[in-house]
């Protein structure tokens, strides 16, 4: 396809395919077709590794389509690729404490909220973490 649009004209196209992609998967997230957004964000998450976003929405569908155990070993997988990334460990943390290992949501957490401290605030808001809440407090 690239040699017969030229490698600009295939640049673009892929990049409006999955721009259109994203819309999708947020559009199947609203309508809670958690099976159809697994699949349109697995194909992103395959086309796009080095975006963790894509990781996130993945799990987030297959823990509805499938099972915690399912989505965990996506977060897992992603945070190997993007150790540094807030939001993979939030929710990791989410993950660990629905799964009964609350050492691990907590250390989870604590990565998060040193990359991002707004996540401490907004743990205590999140319903995957009460197991934990108990040991957090706004300024520890």
């Amino acid at each position: 396809m690239a040699a017969a649009l030229g490698t600009g004209a295939a640049d673009r196209l892929l990049f409006r395919l999955a721009a259109a992609m994203v819309v999708r998967v947020a559009i199947y997230q609203g309508l809670k077709r958690w099976e159809l957004m697994a699949v349109v964000a697995g194909k992103l998450a395959e086309w796009n590794p080095g975006e963790p976003g894509h990781f996130i929405s993945l799990a987030y569908a297959v823990r509805r389509a499938e099972s915690i155990d399912a989505a965990h070993a996506i977060l897992k997988r992603a945070e190997g690729m993007h150790p540094d990334d807030a939001t993979v460990q939030f929710n990791l943390a989410c993950y660990e404490a629905q799964m009964g290992n609350c050492d691990q949501a907590r250390a989870n957490l604590e990565r998060a909220t040193r990359i991002v401290p707004k996540y401490r605030l907004m743990a205590l808001g999140d319903l995957d973490l009460e197991p934990i809440w108990d040991s957090l407090s706004v300024g520890s």
